[in-house]
């Protein structure tokens, strides 16, 4: 009989591990023996039933070198098959450190992480590739915002040239909105985001979408597209309510570009879809497991089995038939922001209505992780 393989989650505590979480219960249905490390043991998915052990160990954005050192001593000292990197700050250090960890990886070249996570130089590869993006400009210092800030169309939005999520992500109005951004508090710059050049973009409007792939050096080997029905926050965030679509326009974009990079593993390639023209604009690439994993495990693309299944052998079955109509949500903490959010009644029945092939996170056979993340953002509230 083959042992289970034993697969390593490495993440960090975030007010938002839904990945791990999913990761978790995917792999561990899928007879995995599972385990969780992350600089603080606090994250949802490190208390579900499917998780078989805990470590702490050093985050890699404070001390690289301490990272490797603990992770190399979590995984000989428990013969891991699979590190699975969970966020950005994991798979840019792996990625860096591939060679050096022993145990096997799913991950493209250090170079082509770091490509794909830098916003000015993704938006270069795809004009290369024939991909639309929005009009860019970089500002490292108030006088280049200022220039950007007399010829950019509003609304506008900035972020940080390096970043994930809607961290440092802001909507501009005004000319005034903009060149507020650098009287705010300075923030530091580190392995996962670059505070100290601002990326200023022409604003999209419409919804964001999704282009969700896993390849194999660059071929594809698994994708599906999805749309975010609700975010947070609304307009420009992470969703909170999601479901699928087929878009083949958008998985050819998001081939091209991941063939290009030679990409290794998964990705999400977000877009923003302009209703009234069909412009679909490139936004960024999510080099890593992306935060509506759920949604795919649903819809029928175990992205997490087949990402072990590419650690392991190198290759994984090909997958591209899934429900065109499933539907994610997930309703803590994220109803109760939205009911929050000035839309009660819609919120209340985006979340919590019944509806066909309608999925959430909530199981009541592995509650401790949202009981998990229910202290977590009290904590965050009250203290």
């Amino acid at each position: 009989m083959t042992p289970a393989p034993r697969v390593l989650l490495a993440t960090n505590l975030v007010p938002d591990d839904r990945k791990t979480l999913a990761s978790a219960r995917a792999l561990g249905r899928g007879g995995a023996w599972v385990a969780v490390a992350s600089d603080r043991l606090l994250g949802e998915g490190c208390f579900s039933r499917h998780v078989r052990r805990r470590f702490p160990y050093t985050h890699p954005a404070r001390d690289l070198d301490g990272f490797h050192q603990d992770l190399t001593r979590i995984i000989t000292g428990n013969a891991i098959d699979v590190v699975l990197p969970m966020n950005d700050y994991t798979t840019i250090a792996l990625a860096k450190l591939q060679d050096q960890i022993p145990a096997a990886t799913a991950l493209p070249s250090y170079e082509s992480v770091t490509l794909a996570h830098d916003k000015m130089r993704t938006r270069e590869l795809a004009r290369e590739c024939g991909v639309d993006t929005p009009q860019t400009w970089i500002a490292a210092g108030q006088d280049e915002l200022r220039e950007i800030a007399a010829r950019a169309p509003y609304p506008c939005v900035s972020k940080p040239l390096r970043g994930s999520g809607a961290v440092g992500l802001t909507i501009h109005p005004t000319a005034e909105s903009l060149l507020a951004v650098w009287s705010a508090a300075p923030r530091a710059s580190n392995l996962g985001f670059d505070f100290d050049r601002l990326l200023v973009q022409e604003y999209i409007p419409g919804e964001t979408h999704d282009a969700c792939v896993l390849c194999r050096h660059g071929e594809t080997r698994a994708a599906y597209t999805a749309r975010r029905r609700w975010m947070h926050p609304a307009g420009a965030g992470v969703g909170t309510s999601v479901e699928t679509t087929f878009e083949p326009n958008l998985i050819d974009s998001a081939c091209r570009l991941l063939k290009a990079l030679k990409w290794h593993g998964p990705a999400d390639v977000e877009f923003r879809v302009d209703p009234g023209s069909g412009r679909a604009c490139l936004i960024e690439i999510n080099g890593r497991l992306w935060g509506g994993l759920a949604l795919a495990i649903s819809a029928g693309i175990n992205i997490p089995l087949l990402t072990l299944q590419l650690a392991l052998d190198g290759d994984c079955d090909p997958v591209f038939d899934y429900n065109h109509q499933a539907r994610f949500r997930w309703p803590i903490p994220f109803a109760l922001l939205a009911l929050a959010s000035g839309r009660p009644l819609a919120a209340f029945r985006e979340f919590f209505l019944p509806a066909p092939h309608t999925y959430s996170d909530l199981e009541w056979t592995d509650p401790a992780p949202h009981l998990a993340e229910i202290s977590y953002a009290l904590r965050r509230l009250l203290f």
